[in-house]
């Protein structure tokens, strides 16, 4: 009999752990990006350059890691680097960016850009754009990025 309990319960302990260790559906973070981007305005890298070209007033939001950011960002005027897992309590605390600026959120790929811009909206934000492609695209294009050693064009992969 207790050899029989003890199988039960070494039964019951391998399918809960058998369970717990299944991965995330991939399919409900892109329905989540593709909700996000569906709430806001998307500009293409080439409409985000034509915007810095003309010093248009918008504010460039990087909500990449820290370790994708250091490696190069778009300068511009009025720039703000504000990581995504920090963005709602640095903003709250801060007011780093007025609820009135223009602003245009970039990051890797632009999916945490547009989940950050809804988070900007929710919180009050009005204008709020995204870059599609992200930096990526951004690069692909031969744009200027920036970073501690200067300004430079980088050289598309």
């Amino acid at each position: 009999m207790k050899k029989l309990f003890l199988l039960v319960v070494f039964a019951l302990l391998v399918s809960t752990f058998s369970f717990a260790t299944d991965k995330p559906d991939p399919s409900v973070w892109r329905k989540m990006v593709a909700e996000a981007e569906s709430q806001l305005i998307k500009l293409t890298p080439e409409q985000v350059k034509g915007i810095l070209d003309k010093k248009e007033n918008y504010v460039i939001l990087d909500v990449r890691e820290r370790s994708e950011y250091v490696n190069g960002w778009i300068e511009a005027e009025n720039f703000q680097y504000i990581g995504r897992g920090i963005l709602e309590p640095t903003l709250s605390r801060t007011g780093a960016i007025k609820f009135d600026d223009k602003v245009i959120v970039v990051c890797k790929t632009g999916q945490r850009a547009a989940l950050a811009g809804v988070s900007l909206k929710k919180m009050g934000y009005k204008n709020v754009y995204f870059m599609t492609g992200g930096m990526d695209e951004w690069i692909k294009k031969g744009y200027p990025i920036t970073n501690e050693m200067g300004t430079f064009a980088p050289i598309a992969k």
